[in-house]
């Protein structure tokens, strides 16, 4: 899936071995204030989320068949899986830090951060070993690759796309760690400890984390000093994230950015 503007365009394979593209425009929030710094990372957030569940619904129609219906068993399970790792990622670090940093609060944050830092990195690493999440993750490369290649050559080819690299600096995962990052931070001068308290005081300040790291995301992808040194770590993260890709994944991800351009071009003309 590649998104640029009010557009957004994904490719995806049917079960024939076809490539099936669609391009979907959505409504931008164009009143000022959904524009402001610190406001505008929360509605980017969820605008990011909702077009990426609906490019998700619609790549699993294409790969599994227009007879495929999804059971109220599968979406159970599915349902208890995300529910099981946000748990997981929520109570464990909270836990690990109580259970290390006792009575001493700031501590305790630091040492709830840092293990949910290496849990998410440690999860990352484990499902990358799965070879279905390693094809997702040869996909994920596959469009940072096409992207490069438009950007920097102003064509994208499977030809092109093959001389860049599999990470790149404006990449929507890095939001995760920067994310992760500041809620160490943040999350210090807070109230530590695994109590009812302290998850609504999470709960209630996670918008605003994620705000920040969506401004920070934004600073780093602007080929500066800074823009290349708050880029680094989302760059190292994409290690785990991102494979190299095949020709036939490259050539998915260049019908995806195909069909965009060619949607933006329509759009233009109308």
């Amino acid at each position: 899936m590649i998104r640029r503007g009010e557009v957004w365009a994904a490719a995806a394979r049917s079960p024939g071995g076809a490539i099936v593209t669609t391009a979907q425009r959505f409504a931008p929030r164009r009143r000022t204030i959904f524009r402001l710094p610190l406001v505008r990372g929360v509605f980017a957030v969820g605008d990011s989320i909702r077009i990426g569940l609906r490019a998700t619904s619609w790549s699993q129609r294409i790969a599994r068949g227009p007879d495929h219906h999804e059971s109220r068993v599968e979406q159970a399970v599915a349902l208890m899986v995300v529910s099981s790792v946000l748990g997981v990622f929520v109570v464990l670090p909270a836990l690990v830090g109580s259970a290390v940093g006792s009575t001493n609060g700031t501590l305790t944050a630091v040492v709830e951060g840092v293990a949910r830092l290496a849990l998410f990195v440690s999860y990352l690493g484990l499902i990358g070993l799965l070879p279905g999440i390693r094809r997702t993750f040869q996909y994920h490369g596959a469009e940072h690759m096409v992207i490069s290649a438009f950007e920097h050559e102003g064509v994208a080819s499977i030809e092109s796309a093959s001389r860049h690299s599999v990470r790149h600096p404006r990449c929507g995962t890095d939001l995760l760690l920067l994310v992760v990052v500041l809620s160490v931070v943040v999350f210090t001068v807070l109230r530590p400890g695994f109590d009812v308290s302290g998850v609504v005081v999470r709960a209630a300040t996670l918008p605003m984390v994620a705000s920040v790291a969506y401004e920070f995301l934004r600073l780093g992808g602007h080929d500066t000093l800074w823009g290349r040194a708050l880029a680094r770590p989302g760059l190292m993260l994409q290690r785990f994230t991102t494979r190299q890709p095949h020709h036939a994944e490259l050539a998915v991800a260049v019908a995806a950015l195909n069909v965009l351009l060619n949607a933006e071009h329509e759009s233009a003309q109308n």
